[in-house]
């Protein structure tokens, strides 16, 4: 039987957080409330077709838990300029085409708005996915956050040189000869995010052995999915061809 143990928690306290200026502090407005969450949570832990035929009863699953993570949103301007060597082939004799060699290259100016995560240490690494336009920031001493909260541990002028180096990296070209990139930050925000996270274990016929833990990250603003780990669809779905067929 799968354990009814308490799930260790989502967020601990920091000893040191790091201190952010109150006027770089906001938030994304919670727009899925507790039951709408609950519904798509459920829609995609147990509405899929590849789910586990034994999953309602091999499962565990604790209640969506309301958490509140910091993530770093960045402007930043770039400016770059490269010259590369591509290749096209020319059709020759006996149908052989023959490659060439041809120059790449030019100027590339772009204005990105970048999102890394403000806290290191939490279990599921959704900064990359998140949504937070400006227009729809709150600044932070006027929002409420209920539910669990997320303290930073990313300094802002770490999360200002990580953000500058992503910049830069995705205008260097694989195929370039000689690249150069210069981008800095135009402004910078710590924005906390709502998520609802809910977790569940499962010991039934899609796990080969010890029973697992997997997860459902529901994006709180917007009701996306922006993480989730399920047991395997190869498995499930071999357990159900072997009761359909009786094997």
């Amino acid at each position: 039987m799968v354990s009814r143990a308490p799930f260790a928690p989502l967020v601990t306290r920091l000893e040191k957080p790091v201190q952010v200026d109150k006027d770089l502090c906001f938030a994304m407005p919670l727009s899925v409330e507790a039951d709408a969450a609950k519904r798509l949570i459920d829609a995609e832990a147990k509405g899929r077709i590849a789910r586990p035929a034994d999953l309602e009863t091999a499962a565990f699953f604790e209640a969506p838990v309301l958490v509140h993570i910091p993530v770093w949103r960045a402007n930043v301007h770039a400016e770059g300029f490269h010259i590369g060597i591509s290749t096209v082939s020319i059709p020759s004799a006996r149908n052989r085409h023959v490659p060439i060699p041809v120059p790449t290259g030019g100027t590339d100016n772009r204005d990105v708005v970048l999102v890394t995560a403000a806290r290191r240490f939490f279990a599921y690494d959704v900064a990359p996915y998140v949504f937070a336009p400006q227009e729809k920031l709150v600044p932070l001493a006027h929002a409420t956050l209920t539910g669990q909260v997320a303290e930073p541990d990313v300094p802002k002028e770490q999360a200002e040189k990580e953000s500058v180096s992503q910049v830069r990296s995705s205008m260097r070209p694989s195929n370039a000869i000689y690249a150069r990139a210069e981008a800095d930050i135009r402004s910078i925000a710590l924005v906390y995010v709502p998520l609802w996270v809910m977790r569940y274990r499962y010991d039934g016929e899609a796990v080969p052995g010890l029973a697992e833990e997997f997860h459902v990250v529901l994006d709180g603003a917007w009701g996306r999915v922006l993480s989730a780990k399920h047991p395997s669809k190869f498995r499930s779905l071999l357990g159900k061809a072997k009761r359909l067929f009786g094997g």
